[in-house]
């Protein structure tokens, strides 16, 4: 039992800086609905500014100010330079902008510092307590504690904020939040930043406990990226649980060792949700990217000759059941005759049926018709005609 507890908070400890991590991970999806594969590279970014501010005598506490600014500036040159040029595009190229930018981050690190693993001393120097039969590293309460505090302080500043709430309102509709008169490039550019900073605190953090070395960004955001796909894609709380869910089964799984009294079975099992775990994150990834990236073909009766799971959410076409449309037309008060609906027949009376529902309710502003598409610039462009 006293093993128990050791694993179980040193997994915690090392999960907390997965959760941080992945924290970084969901943040800028939500925000750009593309993966940055380069913020494992912002902890390394960050434990190395430490060492480099830490070898030149400055303290602890301003290297490690410096350090979370050097991150924010990053942040600000990651979006500028990655993100924005490409904002426009699909989500293919921004990824392989960010596999890039993952790539320039660690050989520049390396070309600059060399390959040799640095270490950067921790922030107390009584190595820990002893709690009865577990022992409290002093540098895992400083991760578990910064974690609980950012995790309060993410509640407090997405739900209580107004810009945490423009930062929502720019993740879920960038379109609308423009409309609305938000800053929607202003919002993305303090997610970056957010985000950049997140990660550096993350590899300051762990940094003490592991060797600072290029291969340590990767490491990290490998099993940070997993928590994410465990924990959702977007969700926040999701991106969390993962993270120290990971921490504890993979500190589980690594202990080469277990004492004679503690049954072998308790590692085996941990080993086994891990592989499964594992196997199945694989295989939520793999077949999301098939849904995204492969083209669907049809033979002559229209049913799917491609090979992903998406192709059971798609009935063949002789499965589709025929039907007579009455009524094509879809009257409101500002247009009695009705608008007809679209498609070869003009059956499909959803669509105008909307565009109604807009004219209708911008109408005590003078606007009596919106021109098909009815996107939002249109709306917008006929309110201010009026």
């Amino acid at each position: 039992m006293d093993l128990v507890l050791q694993l179980l908070f040193t997994g915690i400890g090392i999960g907390a800086v997965y959760a941080l991590v992945a924290l970084g991970f969901v943040l800028i999806f939500r925000a750009t609905n593309v993966v940055n594969f380069a913020q494992g590279e912002f902890s390394m970014v960050a434990a190395y500014l430490m060492v480099v501010c830490v070898e030149l005598g400055l303290p602890y506490w301003l290297s490690f100010v410096i350090a979370l600014a050097g991150m924010a500036l990053l942040g600000v040159v990651f979006n500028l330079g990655v993100y924005y040029p490409l904002r426009h595009r699909t989500y293919l190229p921004v990824i392989i902008a960010t596999i890039g930018a993952s790539i320039l981050l660690s050989n520049s690190v390396l070309a600059i510092y060399g390959p040799q693993p640095q270490v950067l001393q921790g922030w107390f120097d009584t190595p820990g307590i002893q709690l009865g039969p577990v022992y409290l590293d002093s540098q895992y309460l400083l991760i578990i504690g910064v974690t609980i505090l950012l995790v309060l302080f993410n509640f407090w500043f997405f739900e209580k904020t107004l810009l945490g709430k423009k930062l929502q309102a720019t993740s879920q509709d960038k379109e609308m939040a423009s409309l609305l008169g938000i800053s929607v490039s202003t919002m993305i550019m303090i997610t970056f930043i957010y985000s950049a900073v997140l990660g550096g605190l993350a590899g300051i953090l762990v940094a003490p406990v592991l060797f600072v070395s290029i291969q340590m960004g990767s490491t990290i955001a490998l099993k940070a990226f997993a928590a994410t796909i465990i924990g959702g894609f977007g969700d926040v709380a999701g991106a969390i649980v993962g993270g120290l869910a990971l921490g504890v089964l993979f500190v589980w799984v690594e202990k080469r060792e277990p004492d004679a009294s503690f049954p072998l079975a308790v590692f085996k099992i941990p080993a086994v949700v891990a592989a499964t775990v594992a196997l199945v994150a694989a295989g939520i990834a793999q077949g999301s990217a098939q849904a995204l990236l492969e083209e669907f073909v049809y033979d002559a009766d229209g049913n799917p000759l491609t090979g992903n799971f998406a192709d059971y959410g798609f009935p063949s076409a002789a499965e589709v059941p025929s039907f007579v449309t009455i009524h094509m037309e879809s009257p409101s008060p500002m247009n009695d005759l009705g608008a007809k609906g679209i498609g070869e027949s003009g059956t499909i009376g959803a669509t105008p049926a909307v565009q109604n529902a807009v004219v209708d309710a911008v109408s005590y502003l003078g606007v009596r018709h919106i021109d098909m598409p009815c996107t939002a610039e249109r709306v917008w462009q006929a309110i201010q005609s009026c």
